[in-house]
Order: C-alpha cells, then structure tokens, then sequence
C-alpha cells in the first residue's frame, strides 16, 4: 500500500463550527454509495478532470454522515475525493452496540476506491482519484479506525 497520511480529528464538528467554511461554490459535487463487499460506502466527489486526492472518513460510534457533511463538502470542493466507509450500514451505525476499533472499514473503503479509480472503467471514480495521496481521518471511534488503519496499511495490500 502507499504511504498513507494519519490525520486524527476528535474535535472535527466543533472545530468545523469554530472557524469560517469556505467552499468552492464553482464545484459541482456527486455522492454515490455503493456495496463493496457486503457493506455501504459513501464516495463523495467533486467533478473535476484531474486526479485528486483521497480522504478516508471514518465516524465516530453513533455517527451519521449528516453530522459531517459541512467538513466532508468542504474537503470535497477544495480539491479532495472524500470516502465514508459504514460498518454496517447507514442507519443500523445509529445504534451505539455497533462498533469497529480496528481499521478494518477504512482499509475496506481504500481498496473500494483503489479498485474504482484504477480498474472498473464504467465507474465513476474511474481515473479521477489519485490513490499514491491518501488521508486518513476519523472522529471518536473512527480515529481510533484511523490509528489502526494506519498501523495495519504497513503490512496490509490493500
């Protein structure tokens, strides 16, 4: 696996409610969520025609992809393909007995994406992320996520 860069966020909401948000109104933006491997992820991109980087999100325990949307569409029209990896899916993550510490679902998300971006030629990712650049982020639970996806990417071949 590439380098990937660990970027932990325990603070993210208040933080993104602490400053000024600036999105590139310019950018349109798509969301698609498809299956991979049994579970949900969210791949949110900005249409552009060069390659862009990659953001892995991971939320926290109890997290809906609606609290992070401001952050998320922030990322995604400043330049970044933003994915959001379920454990299970989007409405039983709700429950707090649903729970993942050990990266597995950002590295599912990663290899999602690696195979979008650089194999299925009718996907949309097709040759639009560039996934040597790779972010790794959570809030509460998910940066736990992120710590030990960033452990286990060492010897991981996703």
């Amino acid at each position: 696996m590439n380098s990937i860069t660990i970027l932990l966020m325990s603070l993210l909401i208040a933080a993104s409610h602490a400053c000024e948000i600036n999105y590139n109104s310019s950018v349109t933006t798509t969301r698609i969520t498809q299956m991979w491997k049994e579970k949900p992820v969210t791949t949110i991109f900005g249409e552009n025609d060069e390659k862009q980087p990659l953001i892995v999100f991971m939320h926290g325990s109890t997290g809906q992809i609606e609290m992070y949307e401001d952050v998320l569409n922030l990322w995604v029209t400043n330049g970044f393909v933003v994915s959001f990896p379920y454990v299970k899916s989007p409405e039983k993550d709700k429950s707090p007995l649903t729970t993942n510490t050990n990266g597995e679902y950002i590295l599912r998300a990663i290899e999602y994406v690696n195979v979008q971006a650089n194999s299925n030629t009718s996907s949309p990712l097709y040759s639009r992320v560039d996934t040597s650049n790779i972010v790794i982020a959570g809030h509460s639970m998910g940066a736990t996520c992120a710590i030990k996806a960033g452990e286990r990417s060492e010897t991981d071949d996703r």
